[in-house]
């Protein structure tokens, strides 16, 4: 048998064994993204009903229920703000003019955060 030959058919068996590998890996990663889409589609609809309840239960106070509805509205808001000033300073902006100065080598991107 010819060197390239035999040198093509270790190539190609090199690669078969690193499908072996990549396909589980993949299969996994697909398991895994499902459960949070799903977890994440349970919370949103949770909450969907906690906002149902709480405007169901400001309409038996007709003159200042309107309040508890913008007052749960901005301690969320509030919350938002400060987890993102806490936990990911960099996703506190739009984005474009520091990943410019990411690029430019201005700043620093600590992506594991973001």
């Amino acid at each position: 048998m010819s060197e390239s030959l035999q040198s093509e058919i270790q190539e190609y068996l090199n690669i078969s064994q690193q499908r072996r590998w990549i396909f589980p890996r993949a299969m996994l990663v697909g398991v895994c993204a499902g459960i949070v889409a799903l977890l994440f589609r349970m919370a949103l609809s949770g909450a969907d009903f906690v906002r149902n309840e709480l405007i169901r239960w400001v309409q038996n106070f007709p003159n200042v229920g309107w309040i508890f509805p913008m007052l749960f509205t901005m301690l969320g808001a509030g919350i938002s703000v400060a987890l993102t000033r806490r936990y990911a300073p960099e996703a506190s902006e739009s984005g474009i003019p520091h990943l410019e100065a990411v690029l430019l080598r201005f700043r620093k991107l600590d992506w594991k955060r973001v």
